[in-house]
């Protein structure tokens, strides 16, 4: 899997470059497909959420270990509607593009669009939640956490 940041849009004035989506490859592997050599559509959930990890990682700089075991805080899903538009077969090299759509005290909703060569398909809309281990409810998001995702959205609200 490889991942990198595409810049449309940067923040220039208060700091570094902060790209508006996140994209990342992954190879459809035999562990992902079907006796009919197509993606079973479980596996799609685990590379997305493969995706949310790494995206995760990149934009707000916290590993899923050090938020689950350090900090207390999960980042579950909360709502996910999926449209599959095209299989994807052994052997296919998916691209994962995920844009923040809105911020909100707790939450974010993001767009995963998936595609290979140029095809669409897949498309994932999904909220996430920023939850506390320790009382299992939704926690607002961390000043600098906010400012970035804030800085990489389409738009800003106030989803829940």
């Amino acid at each position: 899997m490889t991942a990198s940041a595409t810049s449309d849009d940067e923040r220039r004035s208060t700091g570094p470059a902060v790209a508006k989506s996140y994209i990342a490859t992954h190879p459809i592997r035999f562990s992902h497909v079907d006796p009919a050599g197509i993606v079973f559509y479980p596996r799609y959930f685990e590379l997305i959420d493969a995706v949310v990890e790494d995206w995760s990682r990149a934009v707000l700089g916290v590993d899923r270990r050090t938020m689950h075991s350090d900090m207390l805080l999960g980042l579950p899903v909360s709502e996910m509607r999926v449209k599959f538009q095209q299989p994807s077969r052994l052997g296919d090299l998916l691209t994962f593009n995920l844009s923040v759509m809105e911020v909100g005290r707790a939450s974010v909703h993001v767009s995963i669009a998936v595609s290979c060569g140029g095809q669409r398909r897949l498309t994932a809309e999904m909220t996430l939640v920023l939850m506390s281990l320790a009382t299992m409810r939704g926690c607002a998001w961390p000043d600098p956490w906010r400012a970035t995702l804030l800085a990489v959205s389409a738009s800003s609200g106030t989803e829940e």
